[in-house]
């Protein structure tokens, strides 16, 4: 999704990233772990495909997509930008957190609207950082963000499936998750967002559904608040180094 091409989320917790090429070595590396693919249910792709992939993720406006990095070392200014390189370099970055938008089917449309649901997605790739409270900032962040930002979620997507003008603007009813069964301490973690399971068995797959309507996304913010993230804001993001570098030194 284009959306957030320019968009970073800084916070004192964790720093949220557009996925660039230069993000995609360490990611590939990543996933050459088969637990981790396994956890995240993914294919092992070449480094070529990788890159495909992640133009896929900025260009298919049914997907939403952020690095997550530790917060940066330095002070960024309200009117500064995220250093690419810097700010979110190799060491400093710990995995993603992914929506996938669908057709709400669990609803019959509103007077012709279609509704949407989006599907969340987060890993922690770097063992040494999970049980840390990176992954709950970085879902507190990552729904505030697409909740402030929903009609222009939708609406990239309504525009790439050649809908009419005058056809409404899809809403988004809804977000949901499916987790493993025995993955204990994800489950326990989206309930605490107020993500409910649908049923109390596993569905075909051994993964649980859990559901969270928009209605119920208010308390987003209050949660930011409880997590410490209160300071959050979104940054520029430019990633052109050259010109990141002249905008820091006040050379325009």
């Amino acid at each position: 999704m284009k959306l957030n091409a320019k968009t970073a989320i800084l916070s004192p917790k964790v720093l949220l990233v557009p996925y660039e090429p230069q993000h995609v070595p360490t990611y590939h590396a990543w996933m050459e772990d088969e637990e981790l693919r396994k956890a995240t249910a993914s294919e092992r792709l070449t480094l070529e495909e990788e890159y495909d992939m992640q133009q896929k993720w900025r260009l298919d406006a049914d997907k939403l997509t952020f690095i997550i990095c530790l917060a940066p070392q330095r002070v960024i200014p309200p009117d500064g930008c995220v250093l690419p390189n810097q700010d979110d370099a190799t060491d400093r970055m710990l995995g993603d957190v992914n929506l996938f938008l669908y057709d709400d089917e669990s609803e019959e449309s509103e007077k012709g609207r279609r509704r949407m649901v989006g599907e969340i997605e987060i890993m922690i790739a770097k063992k040494e950082q999970q049980g840390k409270g990176i992954g709950r900032a970085a879902i507190a962040l990552f729904l505030h963000y697409v909740l402030k930002n929903r009609e222009g979620v939708v609406k990239e997507q309504f525009k790439s499936a050649g809908t009419q003008s005058g056809d409404p603007l899809p809403t988004l009813s809804a977000f949901r998750v499916k987790i493993g069964q025995t993955n204990t301490p994800s489950i326990n973690l989206f309930e605490s967002f107020g993500f409910i399971k649908q049923s109390d068995q596993p569905n075909y797959f051994g993964e649980f559904e859990l559901v969270l309507q928009v209605a119920d996304l208010e308390k987003v913010g209050t949660m930011v608040k409880c997590y410490g993230l209160d300071g959050s804001r979104e940054v520029e993001y430019e990633n052109d180094p050259y010109i990141a570098l002249r905008r820091i030194c006040g050379w325009f």
